[in-house]
């Protein structure tokens, strides 16, 4: 079978095969019993359905394609956008972990200079505090010797004392007290004790012989006295 095409125009006409109406209903009208102009007019009208169909197709198939290629467009920009927010939040938790890491450093500096300053601080007070007991037993010491030497100045009076034996006795008593670390504990107490202020009248000051105890020493005066007074007589005897 042979095909020959017509010029393009839709109205050319083309031999058709012997069984090409062979399939077609009893009732269906065929080119034989129409003539030569209502052929025509048959043939014009199917060759523009044909093309109509034709032209819908390819609009159909055009559109489809722009709307895929459009609808492909739109994934990929949705993609793009989605790893550059993607990227940002990425860029935002690593400066946040940065950030974060330099604040942690900045705290952990700062805690150690207030750590190095509160154990400087500590030691210095430590320290002082040390100082300040030493102190504070050496005025013990000298506080007893001062209230034995304010009845010594007054057992003076009597001329069978001897004040250079008192002075030799007193030097022994010191030496005997070279183990006073150990009594650290009470003698902070007798400390506090001590350097509390005694009330004393006029009466007092001025007691004879029985205002002195066995040990030489009288009341204590109302003004604490911290440094002995042997280191300041200067007596003839």
């Amino acid at each position: 079978m042979s095909f020959t095409p017509g010029d393009g125009s839709g109205t050319s006409e083309a031999p058709l095969p012997d069984d090409f109406f062979a399939n077609l209903l009893s009732d269906f009208t065929t080119p034989a019993s129409l003539d030569k102009a209502l052929r025509r007019e048959v043939v014009v009208e199917g060759s523009w359905l044909i093309n109509e169909g034709m032209r819908v197709f390819n609009s159909t198939f055009d559109g489809s394609f722009k709307e895929a290629r459009l609808s492909h467009f739109k994934a990929e920009e949705i993609e793009r956008k989605f790893i550059r927010f993607q990227n940002e939040v990425l860029e935002r938790e690593r400066r946040q972990a940065e950030s974060h890491s330099r604040a942690l450093i900045r705290v952990e500096r700062k805690g150690r200079r207030t750590i190095v300053a509160e154990l400087t601080r500590r030691a210095t007070f430590f320290d002082a505090v040390v100082r300040s007991f030493k102190d504070a037993q050496e005025y013990v010491g000298d506080f007893r010797e001062c209230r034995g030497s304010v009845g010594t100045l007054w057992k003076l009076q009597n001329a069978a004392f001897s004040f250079l034996s008192k002075v030799a006795e007193m030097s022994v008593l010191m030496d005997g007290c070279a183990q006073a670390e150990s009594m650290v504990p009470p003698i902070e107490g007798r400390i506090r004790e001590l350097w509390e202020p005694i009330e004393f009248s006029v009466g007092t000051t001025e007691a004879g012989d029985d205002a002195a105890d066995e040990g030489g020493e009288v009341d204590q005066p109302a003004d604490s006295v911290g440094v002995s007074m042997t280191g300041y007589l200067d007596l003839d005897l």
